[in-house]
């Protein structure tokens, strides 16, 4: 599902990273830009947060009642 992941950019402000990247999939989703933001306490990631655009991906996860389904 996932070839590979292409980092565009990370940034960093003290314990805050954020990181910009490509996730290419062999999907009909195909490539979709995504952005982590990792916190760090006590030299270990204490949460991370994924935002990207979920539409490309959703006809490969049907719903209850969906056709299909």
């Amino acid at each position: 599902m996932v070839e590979r992941v292409d980092i565009r950019h990370v940034f960093v402000d003290g314990k805050d990273v954020c990181m910009w990247y490509d996730l290419v999939t062999s999907t009909p989703a195909g490539t979709a830009l995504v952005a982590e933001w990792h916190h760090v306490q006590d030299d270990k990631i204490q949460s991370i947060t994924v935002l990207f655009d979920a539409r490309p991906f959703a006809p490969m996860f049907p719903t209850p009642g969906s056709p299909g389904h």
